[in-house]
């Protein structure tokens, strides 16, 4: 299988908490690798390896980063061997449903000091208590960001002629025809992270590229009409979903003619889609969306300020991991692998 885009992230930190969509992502795998570890264990440098690896023997590979640290991995798919490798670990956590048959654990904890972890137990005990509870902190500021953004949506949502979107949305698809038959898949391309708001930018090479000016907050409805029309002809295409909002599109792209839709500009944006000839003016009040967005925005800083004080927390707790691992023992444990993986 033929892979052009291959950086995203299948989870969230969003405005309902941490949403998991690894099984989604990963559910056309013929074999899975599920790493359990701690912090530092070499979860993601396993990751990093295999992929380099299954690139240098010329095969396609995915990337999926971590949505609080995207510089870490948290799974990679190497298509052409149809094999999946993810961290299964807490938030994330995933465990075998046919062991050995389809998937499989790889301990990095049996390359670790015990005793060092142990003599360590407080610290580890505080700092994971903590970022637990800053987690916690920050989907409180979230799932108040997430209150502004439906209502700043409800606003504009109750005055869309949805009949004449829905017919723009239908002149356009007859305008580009995407005919291939193929499944509906999920990829996200956004996070609210320990960095801050991350764009990865996965079709930023994309062919034809349509831009929705999106004035009004509605962009996502227009989104949905297009996945809607797509998945009811059965056309294979690829959509991403806000992390603040897990239900709300803000991606889509077709396969076939290597097209994509989004409410932000590129810089070879194709065509613009103004979004504000649905929306009847005279029955809302701008002032108010903006109002509503504007505190949507200072939320979401309040959560960003939280996900930096876990980070610092986190790398911390990786330094005590790290102390105790035998790396000798876990590279030659992946040099096994990876001869597994690519017999």
């Amino acid at each position: 299988m033929q892979v052009k885009y291959k950086d995203f992230f299948a989870s969230a930190n969003s405005g309902r908490g941490f949403i998991n969509m690894f099984g989604k992502i990963f559910k056309n795998t013929e074999h899975l690798y599920i790493i359990k570890g701690g912090s530092g264990t070499g979860k993601s440098s396993l990751m990093k390896k295999a992929a380099a690896y299954a690139e240098k023997e010329g095969e396609n590979v995915e990337y999926i980063y971590c949505s609080s640290d995207p510089d870490s991995l948290d799974g990679v798919i190497i298509h052409g061997k149809e094999t999946g490798i993810l961290d299964g670990t807490s938030p994330h956590t995933s465990d075998t449903l046919y062991p050995g048959a389809y998937d499989e654990i790889v301990n990095t904890g049996e390359f670790w000091n015990t005793d060092t972890l142990i003599s360590n137990k407080d610290e580890i005990t505080h700092l994971s208590d903590l970022k637990k509870e800053l987690y916690n902190r920050a989907y409180l500021y979230l799932n108040a960001a997430l209150s502004c953004e439906t209502l700043a949506h409800g606003i504009s949502s109750s005055a869309i002629n949805k009949e004449k979107l829905d017919r723009a949305v239908c002149r356009l698809l007859k305008q580009i025809e995407p005919s291939v038959k193929g499944e509906r898949k999920i990829r996200l391309t956004e996070g609210i992270t320990m960095k801050g708001y991350v764009n990865l930018h996965s079709y930023k090479c994309c062919k034809n590229i349509y831009t929705i000016n999106d004035t009004y907050n509605i962009g996502c409805e227009y989104l949905s009409a297009i996945d809607k029309l797509l998945t009811q002809k059965g056309i294979g295409h690829t959509v991403s979903y806000s992390p603040l909002d897990t239900t709300k599109l803000n991606l889509i792209h077709i396969e076939e003619n290597d097209t994509l839709f989004v409410p932000y500009k590129y810089e070879n944006t194709k065509k613009y889609i103004n979004t504000e000839r649905f929306i009847n003016k005279s029955y809302i009040n701008k002032n108010e969306i903006n109002r509503a967005i504007k505190h949507r925005n200072n939320l979401i800083n309040e959560a960003y300020y939280i996900l930096a004080q876990i980070k610092d927390v986190h790398f911390e707790l990786e330094k005590i991991y790290i102390s105790a691992m035998d790396f000798n023992a876990m590279n030659r444990y992946e040099e096994t692998l990876l001869s597994k993986i690519f017999k």
